[in-house]
Parts: C-alpha cells; structure tokens; sequence
C-alpha cells in the first residue's frame, strides 16, 4: 500500500456557537446550502453527489466531527483529471451564505492547512491499528473519527473496507509518510 496524496480543492470547518437552537441553524444551513439532510451523528459521513456536478470527478464530503461542528471537503479526481476549483468554489461560497444569515455561524476555510491521502488495499487496516488505538478506527463505511495517528491528530474518513481517506495538518505530513511506510515495512 502507498499513500496517494489527495488534492484538497476545499477544506472548510462550519460551526455554531452552541448545541442547542444553535445546533439546529447548523442543520438548516446545511441543508439551506445543500437540500440535503445534515450528518445527524458525530462522525457520519455524507457524500454530495450533485454538489461539483462539473468538477470532472471531485467528491464533496460532509462529515460531522463534533455536535457543533462539520468539516467539509471537497477532493480533487483520483486519476489526476483537471477539477474545477470555481465549482469547489462556489459550493463552500453556498454555505458561507448560509452561515452568515446566522450570527451563531462561523465559516472558516482550512484549505490551505490540511493534506489529504488515500489509503488503499487489503493491509490498510492493519497498518492503521499498528499507528493508532484499534478502537478508535472508524467502524463502518461513510464513518469518520478524529483520533491520533503516529502521534499526530488526524482525521480518518473510511469510505469502504480497506479504503481510507487520511486528512491531517499539512506540516504533519511528510512524518506521517514516514511513520506509515516504517509500519508498513514490518508486513514484507
């Protein structure tokens, strides 16, 4: 397994200033921004399928990391095809309109501190419990989790068995690749 790295087009934290009506402008901002039903439970993954309808392959992921928080995320085509960052663009500017007709809402965008890896292939799982606490591994497919990998804070999006997308801060990654090749050196 090698790490792919990811091209991030947008990485946005949306949050409230609190968990109660505060919550629920979250909610409706979402779904303001989307049409789309909010991530209920924290680290429940929704996938935008029409949010980049012209990006040429982007996924644009929603995922709730904390009652008050959503991350959101759109990636760039895996096969290397030019993407639209306009439509990227314009999708987080949807939920930065939302959010501004709430004074409990914040829109912060995180593009330019974040790295993103793919994580494929039968050994994924394995390699991830040797550089984390097992129990803190998302369980299901379209989950995420916050948790420390390598001694670092991540967040692990597992979109299907034995496919994971790694995102972490941008001055993390270089060790991180190191830590994971290391760990993965001890499968050969």
């Amino acid at each position: 397994m090698v790490p792919a790295r990811l091209d991030i087009l947008v990485h946005g934290l949306l949050r409230c200033a609190g968990r109660g009506a505060e919550q629920s402008a979250l909610d409706a901002a979402f779904s303001a921004a989307t049409g789309t039903a909010c991530p209920g439970k924290v680290g429940q993954l929704v996938e935008l399928l029409d949010a980049c309808p012209d990006a040429r392959g982007a996924r644009a992921l929603a995922i709730r990391t904390r009652p008050s928080e959503l991350v959101l995320m759109v990636l760039a085509a895996p096969d290397g095809r030019a993407s639209s960052t306009d439509t990227a663009a314009s999708w987080i500017a949807a939920f930065a309109a939302a959010a501004a007709q709430d004074p409990l809402l914040a829109l912060l965008d995180t593009s330019h501190g974040v790295a993103a890896f793919g994580l494929r292939g039968p050994r994924t799982a394995p390699l991830l419990a040797r550089l984390a606490d097992p129990s803190s591994l998302p369980a299901t497919d379209a989950a995420a989790s916050r948790l420390r990998l390598a001694d670092c804070a991540v967040m692990l999006v597992r979109d299907a068995v034995d496919d994971y997308v790694l995102v972490a801060d941008a001055d993390s990654a270089d060790f991180l690749l190191d830590r994971i090749a290391f760990a993965e050196s001890g499968f050969e």
